[in-house]
């Protein structure tokens, strides 16, 4: 009857186990870990499985074209020029992003510095942490420390089976200690 006992006590400690492997497949947490580490492994492929590239260069656009919106309000320049200036600099900025994501990931040596590379460290110099990270439902919000004084605010979304990397919430503030630089 001991024997039993212990038994079905290690089985139920297997199936604990692998029950809590397979719920941190489904986390949010288990996609940055795999956004880490195809970021170490200079993996794009896997890259573009827990990042969607395209929302995030468009979310990322659009919110340098407001910094440089309201920049140019600032000057006082006219809101037909403000408006037809910014929409030119986030169509650059969203066609550059990609190239600049992919050569970040991948460690190919950049043509030109572009957007990224003035406020996030090379990937072999960039040590990630996790700080913070929240779910409640399909959306997912992260604090990951990458180097020695950049923070990422991202938002996670659940598409499918996985999580996937949507948008840099913090581009503001990256974008502000990038110009102290």
């Amino acid at each position: 009857m001991k024997r039993l006992w212990m038994v079905l006590l290690v089985l139920a400690g297997v199936a604990t186990g692998v029950g809590l492997y397979w719920w941190y497949l489904t986390t949010p947490v288990y996609a940055l870990s795999q956004v880490n580490a195809s970021i170490k492994g200079h993996d794009w492929d896997t890259f573009t499985i827990f990042v969607d590239v395209d929302s995030l260069a468009d979310t990322t656009a659009t919110d340098f074209a407001a910094i440089a919106a309201e920049a140019m309000e600032e000057k006082r320049l006219s809101r037909i020029i403000t408006k037809g200036l910014s929409a030119l600099l986030a169509i650059k900025v969203r066609t550059s992003l990609r190239d600049d994501l992919k050569g970040w990931v991948t460690g190919a040596p950049p043509e030109r510095k572009g957007a990224l590379s003035s406020f996030l460290p090379t990937p072999s110099e960039s040590k990630t942490s996790l700080k913070k990270i929240s779910w409640k439902g399909a959306v997912a919000k992260a604090r990951v420390g990458i180097g020695n004084d950049a923070v990422l605010e991202l938002e996670l979304e659940k598409a499918g089976e996985n999580w996937r990397v949507t948008r840099i919430l913090n581009v503001r503030e990256l974008y502000e200690k990038s110009k102290k630089k």
